[in-house]
């Protein structure tokens, strides 16, 4: 089939290689000029490796990534709370790295593919129709927009009222050396602030910032407004994280969902964070993402004739939805406990927490990491 990607993140590339390996006749459009990524680090839990396998890069990755046996939660004085050892789960180790090495190793798989960065799919129709934004015009058997979960392909295709909502988070991600290093992942949890550091490749350090803050009053912050805020934590967290976060430019952006019953429109359809964007707490944004490019792969043919392609992406929709929106209704749920700012509710999450945190946890990653969505599909 002659197949149009618009977007060069991590759910377009994976598309790319995935429907390259099954012979289509591919091509993918980004719209920045040159190819680059946006946020920081990227956490890669156990459900990501067979995903990987499929794509064929799980070799190149582990080489890049660092790897983890536990994940440790602590209160805001670094008190830790409970930890999780995924192998006493019979998971296999979880991984991270920066967005940008993974990018690459992405970009690494598709030597010689037909892909232009500085160009735009400016105008698409349902029945497959594209007009670019330097002019041209060209007919495709299938769109597959994966640009993000503001995608403006979406609103033209499916409508402006498919729009991300809003969930009252925001958060800061940067790559940097907050100047103590980190061997386990910590989550560090406060009043109605939670920090993550996570270990990646090179001694570097992913950290994640997050705030309950509805009223969008922290969306210019001063350096005041970061003291304020890190004041709860220790005096090595808050002071690191002060001059890592006034050193270097962090990528801030409020947390949003994108929840949609259908992603399929005749010849259009949405993958990654266009079709199901979600908040981060199951750390689970690449690995949705890759899942619907193997997915898709698996499931169309070559032909382009409509009404195999129309049964094949209502498999696709029949196989993915269930986890994905899974995901977004579990990690919506779990991000509440980050919301809580009183010293009542503080105190009894965290008491809580200490007996409970494991299990928890375990319970939102087992589902994913055993196949209980499969729907059939295999993904290794």
């Amino acid at each position: 089939m002659k197949i149009l990607i618009c977007g060069g993140g991590i759910a377009g590339l994976a598309a790319m290689i995935a429907l390259r390996e099954a012979g289509h006749d591919l091509h993918l459009v980004e719209r920045a000029p040159v190819w680059q990524t946006t946020g920081a680090g990227l956490h890669l839990p156990g459900n990501a490796r067979p995903l990987l396998d499929s794509l064929g890069i799980r070799t190149a990755v582990e080489q890049a990534a660092a790897s983890f046996d536990r994940l440790i939660y602590c209160r805001a004085d670094g008190q830790k709370l409970f930890s999780l050892d995924v192998r006493k789960q019979g998971w296999p180790d979880f991984m991270a790295l920066s967005r940008q090495a993974f990018h690459d190793i992405l970009l690494s798989r598709l030597e010689g593919a037909a892909m232009q960065t500085g160009s735009v799919a400016e105008k698409v129709s349902a029945d497959g129709h594209v007009v670019f934004s330097d002019g041209r015009t060209d007919d495709f058997d299938l769109v597959i927009v994966a640009e993000g979960i503001s995608a403006p392909t979406r609103q033209s295709v499916f409508g402006a009222e498919h729009s991300p909502v809003d969930t009252g988070f925001r958060c800061w991600r940067l790559v940097c050396d907050p100047g103590f290093a980190e061997k386990i992942p910590q989550f560090i949890m406060g009043r109605g602030v939670v920090v993550l550091l996570m270990p990646l490749e090179q001694g570097k350090t992913y950290v994640f910032v997050s705030i309950y803050d509805p009223a969008a009053e922290f969306t210019d912050l001063s350096t005041a407004q970061f003291e304020q805020l890190l004041a709860q934590f220790s005096p090595t967290l808050s002071h690191g994280l002060l001059n890592s976060l006034a050193g270097q430019d962090s990528h801030e952006a409020p947390l949003q969902q994108m929840v949609m019953d259908s992603w399929v429109k005749k010849r259009v359809a949405l993958i990654g964070d266009a079709a199901h964007g979600t908040l981060p707490t199951l750390a689970q944004g690449a690995a949705q993402a890759m899942k619907d490019a193997v997915v898709l792969a698996r499931v169309l043919d070559k032909s382009g004739d409509e009404k195999r392609l129309s049964d094949a992406l209502a498999q696709f929709q029949q196989i993915r939805t269930p986890e994905a929106h899974w995901v977004q209704a579990q990690s919506l749920k779990r991000m509440g406990l980050a919301r809580l700012e009183g010293a009542a509710a503080v105190f009894c999450r965290n008491t809580a927490l200490k007996v409970l945190g494991p299990k928890i946890l375990a319970s939102g990653w087992e589902p994913l990491i055993t196949g209980r969505f499969s729907g059939g599909f295999s993904g290794g």
